[in-house]
């Protein structure tokens, strides 16, 4: 793959971007972010202070409220919520319009609903901004404003990650690289009837078990949990649903000439994607595929606009068997025509290295998937080495 010498932009598309960047910072810096992000469907305990640095409560309790409304302004609601920790005055927070109204400028968590609200906050018009941070709180609006978020969410991430880099601070506690559906945490938030689940993954991660079961309304194969499962003494930890009584099957079980199991190893019909599949039922209660993780570097998945249909993962040693139902895309193209209920692409989630995995789920399946970690620059030839090494 050439080198890059710049990234086209549209009009408004660029717009959008600027309306996240105060004037007086630095842009230099945003080529860099650029080269890192993926491109679109390409594949507590607080800590306690010293009593040496510890404030008297008094001394917090003298600072005027509108100060600290300019500096909650700027903070997320969590971080704010956890202030009443250091000062039960700073409680008084949560009932002051202005902050509740700061959570929907551009950077902030609903900062999704900017243009939707736009003319609220800059004309000073009346609207209780508690309750409509607490009725977003859950989504119940189209499916497709998702594509709204997502947006936002990546503009977020390139102006954080643009600034990491003008201030020096990358990879010294700046933002993690993402592929796929990883960056819900700038708002919180997600559709009536979904959740997000993370796991962090360590160097410890020896095996992955994937499972997946058919629909019975549709006869669609549905990728519906994991389970990650580590060498040390670090518990298993498992996001979204495995039906009890899943077949088990371990990898090593599992090649073209054995017969005896309920999975077998078939050539996916793939006209892009030529790899081995699982060929077999998935009908209820389903299978759970035990898959080696060592080294693990992303995803390749099936999505559609109900759920992930099929899921392969990406490790030095080479990919591993899909498991699920892979569907046909045309030569050209990683995408299926987008129509009707079983409409399907393909995204190839890779990083150099995994540091996190985040699902969005229902209560019986995983409807998204992404990572967090590394990242890998495409523009210098890395992505595409790492993407006929794993082919």
């Amino acid at each position: 793959m050439k080198s890059m010498d710049f990234f086209v932009f549209h009009e408004v598309c660029w717009n959008r971007i600027m309306d996240h960047f105060d004037p007086s910072e630095n842009l230099e810096a945003s080529y860099t972010a650029l080269e890192h992000m993926p491109l679109p469907y390409a594949s507590q305990k607080l800590p306690k202070a010293g009593h040496e640095t510890q404030v008297s409560l008094s001394e917090l309790d003298r600072i005027p409220l509108e100060v600290c409304e300019y500096i909650a302004a700027g903070l997320s609601t969590k971080d704010v919520l956890n202030l009443r920790y250091v000062s039960r005055a700073k409680s008084l927070l949560f009932k002051s319009p202005h902050f509740w109204k700061t959570r929907f400028n551009i950077n902030n968590e609903r900062g999704f609903l900017f243009y939707s609200v736009k003319n609220f906050l800059l004309e000073g018009k009346e609207l209780d901004w508690q309750l409509l941070y607490h009725c977003t709180n859950k989504i119940q609006c189209y499916q497709s404003f998702k594509f709204v978020i997502r947006n936002w969410e990546r503009i977020r991430w390139l102006k954080d990650v643009t600034l990491a880099k003008s201030l020096g601070q990358e990879g010294k506690g700046g933002p993690l690289y993402f592929a796929g559906r990883a960056l819900q945490h700038y708002h919180g938030t997600c559709y009536k009837g979904e959740h997000i689940e993370r796991v962090h993954i360590s160097q410890t991660l020896s095996e992955i078990a994937v499972s997946a079961m058919t629909d019975p309304r549709n006869n669609r194969v549905y990728v519906t949990g994991m389970g990650f499962i580590y060498e040390d003494d670090c518990p298993p930890v498992r996001i979204g649903y495995t039906s009890p009584g899943a077949v088990v099957v371990h990898e090593k079980d599992l090649n073209p000439q054995n017969e005896n199991h309920r999975f077998s190893a078939s050539q996916a019909p793939l006209k892009a994607h030529r790899h081995e599949y699982l060929s077999g039922s998935y009908s209820y209660p389903g299978g759970k595929i035990i898959l080696r993780a060592k080294s693990l570097r992303g995803f390749h998945v099936g999505l559609g606009l109900d759920g992930v249909y099929m899921v392969s993962l990406i490790r030095d040693s080479g990919r591993s068997y899909y498991v699920g139902t892979p569907y046909e895309v045309n030569d050209d193209s990683d995408y299926d025509e987008w129509e009707g209920d079983m409409a399907c692409y393909y995204d190839n989630m890779l990083l150099l290295e995994v540091k996190e995995v985040i699902a969005t789920a229902d209560d019986y399946k995983i409807l998204d998937l992404g990572i967090r970690g590394v990242g890998i620059k495409h523009d210098t030839g890395a992505e595409k080495y790492w993407s006929e090494k794993w082919s």
